[in-house]
């Protein structure tokens, strides 16, 4: 399985603790991965129709809790899951997250 980096990037409010929990929530999704794009400012993340909601929406209100330097959100109607950053630190942490999910699927 891939590995998020388990650095608490600065700004984030989550321990190393909570990092590595929610790294093995994302870690649960990246078998419906189906397709990721990603710009150099946004990550889009699309999943197949087995994807776990309840997951994807913990995943997304962890981000949207612990990182104020990142946008989150999901679009259930495409089963697409966005990340996107205006300012340096989040889109280095965008491009941490593209690897992750397997940038160029």
């Amino acid at each position: 399985m891939r590995e998020l980096p388990l650095v608490v990037p600065d700004g984030c409010s989550l321990s190393a603790e909570g990092l590595t929990a929610q790294a093995g929530r994302a870690g649960r999704l990246l078998p419906s991965v189906v397709k990721v794009r990603r710009a150099e400012d946004e990550l889009r993340v699309f999943f197949g129709p087995g994807v776990d909601r309840a997951l994807v929406d913990e995943v997304v209100a962890t981000e949207q809790r612990c990182c104020s330097f990142l946008q989150v959100e999901y679009d259930e109607a495409e089963r697409l899951l966005r990340f996107g950053s205006d300012d340096e630190q989040g889109r280095e942490v965008v491009g941490q997250l593209a690897g992750f999910f397997g940038e160029g699927r």
